[in-house]
């Protein structure tokens, strides 16, 4: 805890900038009692992030070496299976008005599927 205190507490936030691993850049831009706010703006799928303090305490005191994002879904106990997301929505589909276009959406994303190995669209 008072390292990471010491850390924060030498770094200009929003200003001093970071590398990850695939060589974005990012900032911190605010941290309080319960969160770290970061800015990736180089990044296409998020530009910001909000990190769990608690979250990080625990990785930092664990001691291992978290290279890739599954290294955190595994130390936490959470796995992201595709497939058993679809299912779900499928078995659970929006039903509220105020989501209705939606809706039309999640059917249409039922009905094709793209497929990453080889850029076609099939019929799920």
């Amino acid at each position: 805890m008072r390292s990471m205190t010491e850390f924060f507490s030498n770094i200009e936030l929003g200003v001093d900038t970071f590398k990850t691993i695939n060589g974005n850049e990012f900032t911190v831009t605010s941290v309080d009692d319960k969160h770290i706010n970061i800015s990736i703006p180089g990044n296409a799928t998020v530009n910001k992030l909000t990190l769990s303090l608690d979250e990080v305490r625990k990785m930092l005191e664990s001691g291992q070496k978290f290279d890739k994002i599954k290294d955190v879904t595994t130390f936490f106990g959470k796995s992201y299976d595709r497939q058993k997301v679809i299912e779900q929505n499928k078995k659970n589909a929006v039903r509220h008005a105020y989501f209705r276009e939606y809706l039309a959406l999640q059917r249409l994303a039922y009905m094709f599927r793209f497929d990453a190995r080889n850029g076609d669209l099939k019929e799920a």
